[in-house]
């Protein structure tokens, strides 16, 4: 597993896919979320975006394991939001690896080039014990980053 930190030079714009009904509660700042958009459900078309974001949800937080997928319909939604929303950075969704109570974002390439700088970055690596039990049994910190070259140092 490799995890990094980041920092943020400018303000991100993303677009947001609300979690799927049956994980409301189990993370606050996309109940929020959840709350300030349900505000529109008066307008005509919220019924049909409410539909729409209810599939993308559940196509977002598929769990490879459990689920055969191959990524086609998340793929085609996010070129969608990169082609047609040009001022949109990336997109944010909840993880269904912390059971919802995380979130992924994904980001566009340039968008990473140009708004967020690499800080630092720890590889840990694990040895399965048991059926599902993982033991971590190394942890490798980065040296150091080589923009020129998009290289990190361990």
């Amino acid at each position: 597993m490799t995890i990094s930190a980041w920092n943020l030079n400018e303000k991100l714009k993303l677009a947001i896919i609300l979690p799927s009904e049956e994980n409301n509660g189990k993370n606050k700042e996309f109940d929020q979320m959840k709350e300030f958009y349900n505000q529109y459900e008066n307008s005509p078309e919220f019924e049909d975006l409410k539909n729409l974001n209810e599939f993308l949800a559940k196509e977002y937080t598929l769990d490879l394991e459990k689920n055969k997928s191959n990524y086609k319909i998340t793929c085609a939604f996010s070129n969608y939001i990169k082609d047609e929303f040009s001022d949109v950075d990336g997109i944010i969704y909840s993880s269904v690896k912390s059971e919802y109570k995380g979130t992924n974002i994904v980001l566009w390439p340039e968008v990473v080039n140009k708004k967020v700088e690499f800080v630092a970055a720890r590889k840990s690596i694990f040895k399965k014990v048991k059926n599902k039990t993982l033991v971590e049994e190394q942890i490798i910190e980065s040296k150091s980053y080589e923009s020129d070259k998009d290289r990190i140092n361990w």
